[in-house]
């Protein structure tokens, strides 16, 4: 056997034990301890604050927040989900869930109107448990991202649609980044020494009926309005002057095979 051909050999089996151990250590990690807990908090927004607004219409919880963590507990994550926006809990309970649960990700859905609520819960959170990664996504950071990452208490953001990224992040961190690298995940924004490093927009999922149908026992449905809420499909042509969707969603309209909506 020539030198060459022994050392391709060699070096084959090593990284192929090298690479089975940091896999065995990732998922003893994730099923033996809570590295696996993710928490996704829906802000409150002035919006439901409007009088006769809630009675009149209802409201919904979070569904991206719901499709979101759906996507995660698929690929053997725990998401814990709170809808600050119906349980009006203080910040002691917050913290009490989040002392309980020791998650790796706390993950906030942000709009223009709450976004300083956002980085003072930020600014809490990260304080209280520096070791947890907080994350940012929804509308405003999607939209002014280099406004937010710039906060000390905020580490990554996600932009647009969230669940690819928002998973490829979270085995980032699992891993330390033995499975990918934060430079990799599309979609994201983080701070690496001091530099703000921005990394391309993930395309859209083009195909919504790979998407697992909405789990929405995350939430005690019988808090909510009688009225459900689904969403068949996403993107909009529009150009309305007054909305966002095309700018977050993209301007091709996919839309769900009309079998995957069940009825009851």
């Amino acid at each position: 056997m020539r030198i060459y051909e022994f050392l391709a050999i060699y070096l084959k089996k090593y990284y192929e034990r090298k690479f089975t151990q940091i896999m065995k250590d990732y998922e003893y990690t994730k099923l033996n301890t809570k590295a696996n807990n993710i928490v996704l908090i829906n802000l409150p927004s002035m919006t439901y604050k409007i009088d006769g607004m809630e009675k009149e219409f209802g409201y919904n919880p979070s569904f991206a927040l719901i499709s979101l963590g759906t996507w995660l507990e698929l690929n053997g994550y725990h998401p814990i989900l709170i809808d600050l926006c119906c349980e009006h809990l203080s910040k002691e309970e917050i913290f009490g869930i989040l002392e309980n649960e020791n998650p790796i990700i706390v993950g906030l859905s942000v709009h223009t109107e709450n976004i300083e609520l956002a980085l003072n819960m930020a600014k809490l959170i990260k304080l209280s448990f520096p070791s947890v990664k907080i994350v940012f996504g929804g509308a405003h950071p999607s939209l002014v991202p280099e406004d937010i990452i710039t906060s000390e208490y905020v580490d990554f953001i996600i932009r647009k649609e969230g669940e690819s990224s928002f998973l490829e992040l979270a085995e980032a961190i699992v891993s330390n980044e033995n499975t990918i690298s934060f430079d990799k995940i599309p979609g994201i924004l983080f701070k690496k020494s001091d530099t703000v490093i921005k990394n391309s927009l993930r395309p859209p999922i083009t195909d919504l009926d790979l998407m697992p149908l909405p789990k929405r026992e995350f939430f005690d449905i019988n808090k909510y309005s009688f009225v459900v809420n689904i969403i068949t499909g996403r993107g909009c042509p529009g150009n309305c002057v007054y909305c966002a969707a095309k700018s977050l969603s993209g301007a091709e309209y996919r839309e769900l095979v009309l079998s995957s909506v069940e009825f009851r």
